[in-house]
Parts: C-alpha cells; structure tokens; sequence
C-alpha cells in the first residue's frame, strides 16, 4: 500500500513554484496554529490520531484552495508592498533632479493657484483677455467701416463716383489725355 502524498507534494508541483512555496507556508502557519492550540488545551503534545484528523482535514481539496488562496494574498501584499517603496524611491530619485525640483515648482505653483484667490485671478484674468479680444474686433470693424465711407466721400467729392452706390464713372479729365496726330503721317 502507497503512502499518501505529503502535505509538500500535494501544494508544490514544480520546484518552481513560488505560489505553491507561500502556500506550503500558510499550511505550516495552520498546522502550528493547531499544534499551540491543542498543547494550550491540554498542557501537553497532540496525539498521532490527532495529527492525523489535521492531516486528513487539511489535505481535502477546500482547505488546499484556501492555503492556495493565502499564498496569492501574501503574493499579492508582497508585490504592493515592493512596488510602493520602489515607487517611493523611485520618486526621491526624480525629485533630485533638476527637472524633478522644476517640476515640484510648477506644482507649487498650481497648488496655490487652487486657492479662491487664485481662481478668482485666472478668472478675472481670461475675462480682461475676452474684453480686450472684442475691443481689437470691435475697432476693426469700425476702422474699416470708417475707412468705405472715407473712400465713398473721396470718390464723391472728386468726381469719381456720382451719387450713392453708383458705379464707377470716367474721369472728368480722361478725355483730355486724346492721342496727338505726329505731323507727316
């Protein structure tokens, strides 16, 4: 008759296998967890029946999911944990250096302009932008609006054009420009 499969080779398949190593840790947390447990209750060691009801409880397939399930949670605690103090050096690298510490000033200065006073200036601000926009517009329209009728006035007072909105007519002195007939033709 086999002897049935270790604790070990029940949660480690490849030598490998971190996930399978963590989990054969909670599985010696448990079982030490049962071992002060029953020498608390009965001032002495368990018995070998005893170890072998928390063997067979322990090697069902629920109670291996959940040192499986540990193991990912220790995993997981593991990795945050090394990728926060990695992101935390990481970050006192960067702030060293010259564009770390222009950076962390132009924070600084975003972080004040977060402030009431600070909207209340950006705001002020684009609407003085706004107002001088529509006044450059406004004079633009206007200076060009003033500069038609300084032409149609021209136009009319020098003849060139004759009433309103009336096209445009020869000028008085155009006929005087007449070809001269050279003498021998």
């Amino acid at each position: 008759m086999d002897a049935p499969p270790t604790m070990y080779e029940l949660l480690i398949k490849d030598p490998d296998d971190v996930l399978g190593g963590l989990s054969y840790i909670a599985y010696k947390q448990h079982k030490l967890e049962f071992l002060k447990a029953v020498a608390r209750e009965r001032n002495g060691p368990p018995t070998q029946e005893e170890l072998s009801r928390f063997y067979l409880a322990a090697s069902t397939p629920a109670m291996l999911a959940m040192y499986m399930q540990r193991a990912k949670k220790m995993s997981w605690a593991f990795f945050s944990t090394s990728l926060e103090a990695r992101a935390a050096q990481l970050q006192d690298q960067f702030t060293s250096t010259t564009t770390g510490q222009k950076l962390e000033l132009i924070l600084k200065q975003l972080a004040a302009k977060r402030t009431f006073k600070g909207w209340l200036a950006d705001s002020l601000g684009n609407l003085a932008v706004n107002f001088l926009t529509i006044l450059l517009i406004a004079s633009a329209v206007y200076g060009f609006r003033a500069l038609d009728r300084f032409s149609s006035d021209f136009g009319r007072q020098t003849g060139v054009l004759r009433g309103e909105g009336a096209s445009l007519q020869k000028a008085p002195w155009s006929s005087l420009a007449q070809p001269v007939n050279a003498p021998g033709k």
